[in-house]
């Protein structure tokens, strides 16, 4: 079976529901795809946080953020990319987590999960071009903003693509 006969409007209906609904993108990956979701940062730097972060954010002007960007596989197969701005500098991360980002290598749901972290899903954009795509044809745009506490702590830009539907044994 192909990943074209995999990938169907309710199956893409039913993924962008649960993105919507998750508190964590990977755990919901895996579920999807019947696959531990492997996460491989390609870029970690600080710098200053984008207009519009700094806005979601409640940030000062000049205030810098950890710029992330990861690749999930399942599989081996590339079902997601991420890019975050995380306010490390923010009091509501305890020093563990602001260690943790310092340190990498952990995702940021690893890292904010301990301290009872919500996202909040603002918005979900299927991308009906790519029903008929390569597996890295992105089939959903995603925008979050993670809380600790009530305080917003990070903004992230989520891709999904359509090798999450190409998985064997799924």
């Amino acid at each position: 079976m192909t990943a074209a006969a995999l990938m169907t409007w309710p199956a893409l209906d039913r993924l962008a529901r649960r993105v919507r609904a998750a508190d964590l993108l990977t755990r919901t990956l895996a579920a999807e795809t019947g696959h531990g979701i492997s996460t491989e940062h390609l870029d970690v730097h600080d710098g200053p946080a984008d207009l519009g972060v700094r806005t979601a954010l409640d940030l000062r002007e000049g205030a810098q953020v950890q710029h992330r960007e990861v690749v999930m596989r399942a599989g081996g197969i590339v079902v997601a990319c991420a890019r975050s701005q995380v306010a490390t500098g923010c009091a509501a991360l305890t020093p563990a987590a602001r260690m943790a980002l310092r340190l990498g290598g952990s995702t940021l749901g690893e890292v904010l999960a301990p301290l009872g972290h919500r996202r909040h899903t603002l918005s979900v954009v299927r991308h009906q071009d790519a029903m008929d795509g390569d597996l890295d044809a992105v089939v959903l745009s995603v925008t979050a903003r993670l809380d600790v506490n009530g305080t917003p702590v990070a903004w992230c830009v989520e891709k999904v693509m359509r090798g999450v539907f190409a998985m064997p044994g799924k």
